[in-house]
């Protein structure tokens, strides 16, 4: 009998996001529920990863995982905002409303527990983009942006607080007051091979690494686990 394959979960070395504070090693936990997060956002997946890869930077010191950060952030994946979370749950403070409606969280069940063999039948060109964003081969869309918000939000954000509008989708794309003297290539993302993603495009690498088309061919032959 043939050796099984490997544990799926431990097959990749993904990218780092690079600031000039330091480096942050991407997981296979952090890039399934970033494409948790992308599909169920909406809008283009490439302005939504990299505006959640350039906030989590700037809540180091409250996440230590980019999949903690983003589950906070992104509320369609956010615990608190599921049936038993401190806002839905019977008492919560949004229950009984409609932003706690019996759609919105059998929605929010999905979300946590969509597969990445799932994901692939649903939406195979998302699944491309979240891989080209981890393995550092998506260029960065949304130079300074840290924050994203439906349109209603994004207005009342707007009214109390210092930012710019940098452009408008399903979601408004905003660049916060602490942002936007970056840079445009304040964050970068770095892959394996050394290739570098950032908002003038991908410098390519030695080629030490395991290369793009390999790791993705080989995830959508071996997609990760369903559960995290």
């Amino acid at each position: 009998m043939a050796n099984p394959a490997p544990a799926p979960n431990l097959r990749v070395r993904y990218a780092k996001i690079i600031t000039p504070a330091g480096a942050y090693q991407l997981t296979p936990q952090d890039v399934l529920w970033a494409a948790r997060s992308a599909f169920y956002e909406g809008g283009s997946p490439a302005d939504v990863l990299w505006t959640e890869t350039q906030r989590f930077t700037t809540m180091r010191g409250s996440f230590s995982t980019f999949a903690a950060f983003v589950q906070a952030f992104s509320q369609p994946i956010n615990p608190k905002w599921r049936r038993t979370g401190e806002f839905c749950r019977p008492g919560g403070k949004y229950a009984g409303t409609d932003a706690c409606s019996p759609a919105r969280l059998t929605r929010r069940d999905n979300a946590a527990m969509l597969s990445w063999a799932t994901l692939y039948k649903r939406n195979p060109e998302l699944v491309a983009v979240v891989l080209a964003w981890a393995n550092g081969q998506l260029p960065n869309p949304v130079p300074r942006v840290t924050n994203f918000a439906d349109t209603t939000v994004a207005a009342h954000w707007l009214k109390n607080n210092d930012g710019d509008v940098f452009k408008h989708g399903e979601n408004v794309f905003i660049v916060e007051a602490a942002s936007r003297t970056w840079d445009r290539n304040h964050v970068t993302l770095q892959a394996d091979d050394g290739a570098v993603a950032s908002a003038d495009g991908v410098q390519a690498g030695t080629g030490a690494g395991q290369g793009f088309l390999a790791v993705f061919m080989n995830s959508l032959l071996h997609p990760l686990n369903s559960k995290v």
